[in-house]
Formats: structure tokens, sequence, C-alpha cells
């Protein structure tokens, strides 16, 4: 029969061309998907080549084909031929079963295997998942009583394990409380034990669990709580030690970033340019060129703004300098000015008065004064002769005394009454003589146009003062922040961990455009990467890329150890078209997906 078997399993391949040595190597090569269509078809062409259901089901088990998955194992568990049932893992059937949600059928089915197993490894992974089923349906009590009810249970670090397994699913997500306390006292013997007993593999098993848990936390402060109470313990393991010292200086150094970024953003460049100096010594491994270039770019800026402010109060003092030189030349022209002796001004109507009382005289006495005709005709040519030079007085006097117009004023007005007084008295018809009009003229123009002067001199001091006093100052304006710049801070003081801070600096800034950046950016540095993941997923990466890329560069600066930033990595390089990272990431994903199903 078996010989028959054999042949018919041949002869399938002979013709098919599938063989089972190809699904093999790639199923040892964590190729599942490739492996699955392979098995599948060599049971499809020989139903009762029984060793290939157990690689088809663990296929299907890693690529999450649960249902299909189901099919197989309940077609080797209804057959009839032993081959069948002992070809059946029940360890596969029920973790199957616990992730398709049937826990109380998973719970049978653990019970079964191990009644059926005679293997000690099966047997203890189905003890291990039948007391998870258990802490899965909140039965602690009755998982914590089956496990101590076996023989030996305080000094069996398995057993132990299994406790501190179970306190662990209790304590929750976040890892705290008293549960978890509990857990790491248990896992805390267990590693204990384990040692005294060299029994590696459990020991391994502790170890790994703790750190897979610390991956699982979300942020950088809980996975450094969570390490150093796992050391307080007592697990005094050296890769726990590597993964505390790891995260710590993941924080510093992202205290250091943040430190440097505000220093940037505030423009305090020698700190900053100290900083970056210790940084790139202290964290060689770190790509900061980055920050080395906009240090260089915040220098070159702030030379050019601080030249044109030097500039521009250079020539602030130079226009001030000349306004205030020609103020003083101005001034020292003034004083410079002859002081005249302050003379009456001559009037014109004095001098026209006394000529027609002379007139009127010579006309009473025409006898006496007919020889002296000559004599008052030289008189004529003597008030012409001397007309000018009153002219000139008063011209100057106009300059020199227009602080005294109201009694010029009144002295004009009793000369032209007393003018017409003497125009009634006189009965000659003889006109006034045109040199004597001419210097009543120029007297009254120069009277009108002396206080113009002093006005123009007024109004070019005011002009003076005016121009100092309008010199622009560049720094009464405020500058305002661009989005970049806002954004940029905002992630120094959210990474920072100062909630307050966050908080006022949201409220100042908040904005229907920003509010939703706000909110990402503080999911990430809450830990919250999946819900950064569900906002890339439905946002326009294009228009968000200056943002995502920083928090890009904090992922890729620290550990990428979870699906959720595998994830936003490859989305955000997806939508980049970096297509080797794009790839690098998925193939990471794939990875961690499958590592946390195992």
């Amino acid at each position: 029969m078996k010989i028959l078997l054999l042949i018919a399993v041949l002869f399938s391949v002979m013709i098919f061309g599938v063989s089972p040595k190809e699904g093999m190597a790639l199923y040892r090569e964590n190729k599942y998907e490739e492996a699955a269509p392979i098995f599948r078809e060599i049971i499809r062409e020989t139903p009762i080549n029984y060793p290939m259901y157990k690689y088809l089901i663990e296929s299907l088990f890693q690529i999450e084909e649960y249902a299909e998955a189901l099919v197989y194992i309940r077609r080797l568990e209804n057959s009839s031929s032993p081959r069948a049932t002992k070809s059946l893992d029940y360890e596969t059937y029920v973790k199957v079963l616990i992730e398709m949600k049937d826990l109380e059928t998973a719970l049978k089915k653990a019970n079964k295997g191990l009644r059926l197993s005679t293997d000690i490894i099966t047997s203890n992974h189905l003890k291990r998942l039948k007391y998870l089923i258990l802490v899965e349906l909140q039965r602690f009590s009755e998982a914590e009583e089956q496990i101590k009810s076996e023989t030996g249970w305080q000094k069996n670090p398995l057993l132990l394990y299994y406790l501190g397994e179970m306190y662990f699913h209790g304590a929750g997500e976040e890892l705290n409380g008293e549960k978890l306390a509990q857990g790491l006292k248990y896992f805390s013997e267990s590693y204990t034990a384990s040692k005294e007993t060299a029994n590696i593999n459990t020991e391994n098993l502790v170890i790994d669990y703790l750190i897979e848990k610390v991956q699982e936390l979300k942020g950088l402060p809980q996975r450094l709580t969570f390490l150093k109470d796992v050391k307080n313990s007592g697990i005094d393991s050296p890769r726990i030690e590597k993964w505390l010292k790891k995260y710590t200086r993941t924080q510093s150094f992202k205290k250091d970033l943040a430190e440097l970024n505000l220093l940037l953003t505030g423009g305090s460049l020698k700190p900053a340019e100290q900083l970056l100096f210790k940084m790139e010594k202290k964290y060689p491994e770190k790509k900061l060129g980055g920050f080395r270039r906009k240090l260089e770019t915040k220098k070159k800026a702030l030379f050019k703004k601080l030249a044109i402010y030097i500039s521009g109060g250079l020539g602030a003092i130079v226009i001030i300098f000349l306004t205030i030189s020609g103020i003083t030349t101005l001034v020292k022209k003034i004083k410079a000015r002859p002081k005249k002796e302050k003379i009456k001004k001559p009037k014109i109507e004095r001098v026209k008065k006394e000529k027609v009382k002379k007139d009127k005289a010579k006309k009473e006495s025409p006898a006496e004064i007919e020889p002296e005709l000559p004599s008052t005709s030289s008189e004529d040519v003597a008030v012409e002769e001397i007309t000018p030079s009153e002219e000139e007085q008063v011209q100057d006097a106009a300059a020199v005394d227009a602080e005294e117009p109201e009694a010029v004023n009144e002295e004009e007005s009793t000369s032209e009454e007393d003018s017409k007084t003497d125009n009634k008295e006189e009965s000659t018809p003889e006109e006034e003589p045109e040199p004597e009009k001419a210097l009543a003229k120029a007297a009254s123009e120069d009277e009108d146009e002396a206080p113009a002067a002093d006005e123009d001199e007024k109004i070019s001091s005011e002009e003076a003062d005016a121009e100092s006093d309008t010199v622009p100052d560049e720094g009464d304006k405020p500058a305002e922040l661009s989005r970049e710049e806002i954004l940029s801070m905002y992630l120094e003081i959210a990474s920072g961990g100062d909630a307050d801070a966050e908080k006022q600096f949201v409220i100042k800034h908040k904005s229907d455009e920003l509010m939703p950046v706000f909110k990402n950016i503080h999911f990430y540095f809450a830990g919250n990467i999946k819900k950064v993941l569900d906002y890339m997923k439905k946002a326009d990466i294009s228009e968000n890329i200056w943002w995502l890329s920083k928090i890009i560069d904090f992922l890729e600066e620290g550990e990428v150890d979870s699906l959720e930033s595998a994830a936003i990595l490859y989305l955000y390089y997806k939508n980049t078209s970096d297509k080797d990272k794009e790839e690098k990431y998925r193939e990471l994903g794939k990875k961690l997906r499958n590592e946390s199903q195992s």
C-alpha cells in the first residue's frame, strides 16, 4: 500500500511538474505566500499526501488565511485514516481557533492535544496556549489554579514563566498596576530558576517576551520606565541592559536635538554651534549634516541682516549729522550778521509835510522866496538825492525791526493822518513828486516782505527737524512667523514633553489649517503611532510633506520596531517616489507582522 501511494505521488509530480522539494525550500525560507500554492496543488492532486497538509496549514496560518487553514484541519480531523490524525498539528489548530476568536473550542482542542501529545515541547506549547486562552476568557483564577496544581511549580521555570505571562496579559497594553508588578515577580523567579538549572531555553523565553513587550509600548519614556522596572525586579540580563542603554541614549539624543532646534529657531547661533559640535562627537552614527547646513544658512542670513542694519544705521547717522550740520551752519550765519542800530524808520509823510509847509511859507511871503528860487530847486534835488539813502534805511529797518510792526504801523497811521490834514490845508494844486511815491511804495513792500524772510527761515528749520525725526526704525515692526517656523517650534515643544507649553502654543497659533498637523505631531510624541498612520492613509501626503518629513526623520533616527512605524515610512516613501526605501519598509513591515504572529 505504501509503495502504491509513493508511486501515485511521483506520478503526479511527473505529470504536473509540482515538486514538494520546491515547496519545502520556500517554506524554510519563510516564503509562505509562494509555498502555499505548491502545497495546495500537491494536495489537490494527491489528497492522501497527509504530510503536505501540515505545511499547507502552517503556510496559510502565516499569511492569515485562517478560514482556509481550518478547512484542511477539519479534513484531517474528520478523516478515518490514522495517518491523517497523526498529521494533525494541534498547536497550529489551537492558534487558528484563537485568531478566529473561537476561544471555547480552542480550549477544548488544547486539552485534547495535551491528552494525545507524546512530545514534551509540543505539550509545553499547548499548556501555554491553554493558559493564555483562560486569560483571554478572563478566567485568571482558574488559569493560576491549574498552573499551581502542577507538582513543583515554584521551581519550574516554565510554569513560573506562564504565570508571569498570564499577569502581563491582565495588566493591559499600558503595562502598569499591581498585575504588572506580580507578572515581573514571576518572570524574575522564572529567570533565576532558569539560570540555576541552566535552562537556557526558558531564560531566553523570558527575555524575548520582555523585549517584545518593550517594543510594543508607545513612546520612549514608557519604554525606559518599563526597562528600569524589569532591571529593578532582579532580571540582570545583558540584553535588557543593552536595550536600556540604547533607549537612554536615544532619549538623550532627542533631548539634545530638541534643544538644538530651539536654539536654531531662536537665533542663538553660537550656543547652537557648540551643541552641534558636541552632538557630532557624542553621536557619530547619527546624520547631523542637515543641521550643520541649516546652521550655516542661518549664520549667512544673520550676517546679511547685520550688514543691512549697519548700513541703515550709518545712513541714518549721516542724515542726522548733515541735518545737525545744516542747522549749525544756519545758526552761525544768523549770529554772524552785523547788529544794526535801531533807527526810526524815516517817514515819507514827514518829508512831504515839511515840504508842504515850506511851499506854503513861500506863497505867503513871495518877496522873500523869489530870490531863493534856485535854492528851492536845489532843495528838491537834495530831496531826490536823499530819497535813495532813506529807501536803503527803510529796507534795513524792515529787516531789523520786524519785531516792532505794531509801533511802525501806529507811526504810519499817525503820519498818514497828518499828511491828510496837511493836504486839506494846502491850497496849491502842486502834485507829490515821483521820487517820494517810489520811496513810499518801496517802504510798504519792504515791510510786507520782511516777515516772509523770517517765515522761510522758520520753515526750513522745521523741515530740518522733521527730517531728523522721520528716520525709520526697522525694529518697531514685529516679524510674522511662517507656517514652517510655527510647525518647527511646535515640533520642538511637543518633543520636549511639556504639556502646558504645548497647550499654550496650540491656543496661540490655532487655525483650521494648522490644527490637523498639531494633532498628528502630538499623537506622534504621545506615542500614538496608529493615529498618525490613520491620518496618512487619508491625507494628501504631498501637501503635508514638510512636517511629515520631520516625523520621518525622528522615526528613522530611532529603532523602527513596530508595524505601524514601518507602515508610516512605507506610505511616505511610496508617495515621495523613493522606490528603494518603499521596498525596504514594505519588507520590514511584513517581517514585523510575521514576528508578532509567531
